[in-house]
């Protein structure tokens, strides 16, 4: 008759991630996946990085002009420091409705609108 003998080897561990060596294999910790997101704004990034936080402000897509007024047939300068040429610009009246400019794009930080009446409290929004 054969004899079937087993052993059990029981090992305990009383380790932590403290205790092991990382090597190339990094644990995950919250402060390097913040670490490993950047931008950087000089480079033409328009966010911003702070504590793993991605930040974008409002103002670097959009220049809002409030009750603005247009004299029929005269060109009204409007600075909005994007950046770039090629912009979408909408305007509104008092009652929220469209109105139509005629556009002429400046530069990187202006352009133009231009309106065939006389118009007084209308909003104008320039966004890229």
């Amino acid at each position: 008759m054969d004899c079937l003998i087993t052993h059990q080897l029981v090992i305990a561990l009383d380790a932590d991630t403290d205790d092991i060596v990382e090597g190339s294999n990094l644990y995950f910790t919250n402060a390097r996946a913040q670490a490993a997101i950047s931008a950087d704004p000089a480079a033409g990034n328009l966010v911003s990085v702070t504590n793993g936080e991605i930040l974008l402000a409002v103002g670097d897509l959009r220049q809002e002009f409030a009750n603005q007024s247009l004299t029929a047939n005269t060109a009204l300068a409007l600075t909005h420091n994007l950046g770039k040429q090629l912009v979408h610009v909408s305007a509104m009246d008092g009652d929220g409705n469209k109105v139509e400019l005629e556009i002429t794009y400046t530069n990187a930080n202006s352009v133009s609108v231009k309106s065939t009446v006389g118009l007084t409290g209308i909003d104008i929004a320039v966004s890229i």
